[in-house]
């Protein structure tokens, strides 16, 4: 699903407010990125540690969620309780039973689940009511595998390995047939490794299902971030994206073709400029077509999920 600008304006205010309860206002790359997602876009975030990567990939399937089921127009409604954390958000939706599965979020390492899951967590009440959110790696209980066997959560953490076995199975096609969204959090853990190539070919096979399919990459050491939002997003090696690497120094142009998946229209040329400003406060982002200005020393690159559009990050 996407959405015209002033639509998507009015529909990230639950976001907003939402971070409002938690005494914080977010960054102007998190509602760019949000925005890119409504908009059916793809790609790289790009940012230190702590900077909040995880809420900018994870906010925008909500939203969208909330839009599909017509409660965007309504905030969050909360009360504050005390708790060891200081607040707890209690949501007045009425619950709704959990969507199948729609999200996606790999992580390279099973020691990083759970911290993404209570990371995950923290928002599902006001924004997403009815929603589930599970963890499936090698440590996850017997009991709750048997249970995924039969209907996976809203929201599944794991890992490349787990996904691979999840393709695996006869009635793949059906259990991802409303998957929205892969995030592959610490994505420069995996580029360049076999674990890395695995997980290509498993988006490869996610996206012959779901032709707009949307990947967002999270990082917060990358080099070559054209390499990497290339591998990340299926784009085909070509010579004038050789060339054009080679001759830049490999993150300052990028020409890249997509290969055709599905329906998808005709392969078209891209062209991304990554700059790196000094300061190091978190991400800049630009939407296709319209340069926007931050003061950021993070990247976050988007691609159009159903056609290669044109954009540049300052």
């Amino acid at each position: 699903m996407t959405a015209n600008s002033d639509t998507q304006s009015e529909a990230l205010s639950p976001a907003e407010a939402w971070f409002a309860t938690q005494g914080w206002q977010p960054f102007p790359f998190q509602r760019q990125v949000w925005q890119a997602y409504l908009r059916g876009e793809s790609g790289l975030i790009h940012a230190a540690t702590g900077t909040g990567k995880t809420y900018a990939a994870w906010l925008g399937p909500l939203l969208e969620w909330r839009m599909e089921n017509g409660e965007w127009r309504k905030q969050p409604v909360t009360t504050h309780n005390e708790s060891s954390k200081g607040k707890i958000l209690t949501s007045h939706f009425s619950t709704l039973n959990a969507p199948p599965l729609r999200v996606l979020w790999l992580t390279p390492l099973r020691a990083l689940a759970a911290d993404t899951e209570t990371a995950l967590r923290e928002p599902l009440a006001a924004l997403a009511p009815g929603w589930t959110l599970e963890t499936r790696t090698g440590d996850t209980a017997s009991s709750v595998r048997a249970r995924q066997r039969q209907r996976l959560p809203s929201a599944l953490i794991t890992t490349p390995e787990s996904l691979s076995l999840l393709l695996a199975r006869t009635d793949a096609a059906s259990l991802f047939r409303e998957l929205r969204l892969v995030v592959v959090d610490e994505w420069h853990e995996l580029l360049g490794s076999k674990r890395g190539v695995q997980l290509e070919l498993a988006l490869a096979r996610l996206r012959t299902w779901q032709t707009n399919l949307r990947t967002w990459g999270l990082s917060a050491t990358l080099g070559n971030l054209d390499v990497a939002l290339a591998a990340l997003l299926g784009i085909a090696d070509s010579p004038e994206a050789n060339a054009e690497a080679q001759s830049s120094g490999g993150a300052e142009h990028l020409t890249d073709r997509r290969p055709e998946t599905g329906d998808r229209s005709q392969i078209s040329k891209a062209e991304s400029t990554i700059t790196s400003p000094p300061s190091l406060s978190p991400a800049a982002f630009s939407a296709v077509n319209n340069n926007i200005s931050a003061d950021s020393a993070a990247s976050a690159v988007s691609k159009n999920s159903a056609s290669s559009a044109s954009s540049a990050v300052e």
